[in-house]
């Protein structure tokens, strides 16, 4: 139990960001999918999307599990592999979750409303990429919080998202050298990541000198190390601990 712990409300979060760029000038576009990157040279210098041409002095690929899909626009291959993950929020606690809870079976957190807020990396292998209804899991991962947390008594609902995991289970981060111009960006723990990414990033991408605590991570190395991510190995179906 980590009760010194902080979690935030990442939806808020990215509101709030994307509204202080549109405040500063920044020129916000939704349902826009990039079907193209614009070359100068070998250099990467924008990107197309329904119909209009948008060029840049940088690309940033943040796009999540579709990061593989852009970088394949520029001709190179992210290292990264995407897996279905199941989200549970309980319904209405009697009060508030006050601390962050992380055991081998499931993980849970506080979320608005007096409830909480779990995943199970153990519950994630279960789930089949290609069914939009996985009752077997969510009946697991409500026995796998009961017995963590009493309390969680029922879930209020759930939902499930695709996680983009680089091979070794570590960020991608920074740009590759087959195709300047073009920054990525993308980590299966991005939540949890994405204030120090983000500011790393910024750093780099104004163009200051490379940032040190970066350069393990860039695109373009080396990932055929055994995992180091303990969540990806169970996630991916290797022996699931107990509840």
């Amino acid at each position: 139990m980590h009760d010194d712990a902080a979690w935030y409300d990442a939806p808020l979060l990215a509101r709030t960001l994307l509204d202080r760029a549109a405040a500063l000038g920044a020129d916000i576009r939704y349902d826009s999918p990039v079907t193209a990157l614009l070359r100068d040279g070998e250099r990467v210098c924008g990107a197309e999307a329904r119909g209009r041409r948008f060029e840049a002095d940088h690309v940033v690929n943040c796009a999540g599990p579709d990061a593989g899909h852009i970088a394949a626009l520029a001709g190179v291959r992210l290292p990264l592999r995407q897996i279905p993950g199941l989200v549970g929020e309980s319904t209405p606690l009697r009060g508030p979750l006050r601390a962050i809870v992380a055991t081998p079976g499931v993980d849970l957190r506080p979320a608005p409303g007096n409830r909480a807020c779990a995943i199970s990396w153990p519950v994630d292998a279960l789930l089949d990429p290609t069914s939009a209804t996985p009752v077997p899991a969510e009946a697991e991962l409500l026995t796998r919080c009961s017995a963590v947390l009493p309390a969680f008594r029922a879930l209020g609902g759930t939902r499930i998202g695709v996680r983009p995991v680089p091979e070794d289970g570590l960020p991608l981060a920074g740009p590759h050298p087959r195709a300047p111009g073009l920054y990525t960006l993308v980590s299966h723990s991005g939540v949890t990541l994405a204030p120090l990414l983000g500011a790393l990033a910024a750093q780099e991408l104004t163009g200051r000198a490379p940032v040190p605590e970066l350069a393990p991570y860039r695109p373009d190395r080396d990932t055929s190390y055994p995992v180091r991510d303990e969540s990806l190995a169970v996630m991916s179906g290797h022996r699931p601990p107990s509840p």
